[in-house]
């Protein structure tokens, strides 16, 4: 009779020991889900600030540590004052191609670097200017839709674009459209007797991403 007690007494006391570490894990669990918010909340408030808003954006290697700080930790690196060019005075021209959504200018100025960094267009070197020879334009395909050059990978052999300098629009009309790994793109960008434009960007989600290639010359179409 008495062992029947304690075996009672011993599996009351083992279910009561059980229940208190449920609970306590429960506990533990609401407050980390509570922090979580909490720090959900201040990244966000954070990163849509006017302050934030008015920095220029990270370069894509950058982005990609940022994002990752903010989904695993919220924590955000400091951000870098650096000093601002002059923004027309860099502006080459503009190139519009419709097909992809895209109008943005072209920088050409020994800030091309900050600038392709910041996910703008830049010539192929700093003292490139339109209207003479193969006028190469770069730029980043980006991880966001529609950013910069995330679509050039859409444009076809017959797509048509624009690019305007000193209110005058030409159009161009793609020839062909390549995609080649860095050593070999050289051939694609020397300079040429006739008037043509090369848009370059770096394939998307690639582990050793080929450039896009696309070689345009002047065309009639209005």
């Amino acid at each position: 009779m008495r062992l029947n007690k304690y075996i009672v007494f011993c599996i009351v006391l083992l279910q009561f020991f059980i229940m208190v570490m449920i609970i306590d894990f429960m506990r533990k669990e609401s407050d980390m889900h509570q922090k979580r918010m909490e720090d959900a909340i201040w990244v966000k408030q954070y990163l849509f600030s006017e302050e934030i808003l008015k920095q220029p954006m990270v370069s894509l290697y950058h982005q990609r540590d940022f994002d990752k700080e903010i989904y695993e930790d919220a924590h955000i690196p400091p951000i870098y004052e650096k000093k601002q060019p002059n923004v027309n005075k860099d502006i080459d021209c503009i190139l519009t191609i419709e097909k992809i959504n895209l109008q943005m200018p072209v920088f050409s100025s020994k800030n091309n670097n900050s600038y392709l960094e910041n996910y703008h267009l830049v010539t192929g070197n700093p003292k490139m200017k339109y209207g003479y020879g193969n006028y190469i334009i770069c730029g980043h395909s980006s991880k966001i839709y529609g950013q910069s050059l995330n679509r050039l990978d859409e444009m076809k052999k017959g797509d048509i674009f624009a690019i305007t300098k000193d209110e005058k629009e030409e159009h161009y009309k793609v020839y062909a459209v390549y995609r080649e790994y860095k050593e070999k793109s050289g051939d694609f960008t020397m300079q040429t007797q006739e008037k043509e434009v090369t848009i370059l960007s770096c394939e998307k989600g690639k582990k050793n991403p080929r450039y896009i290639i696309v070689k345009a010359m002047s065309s009639s179409i209005k």
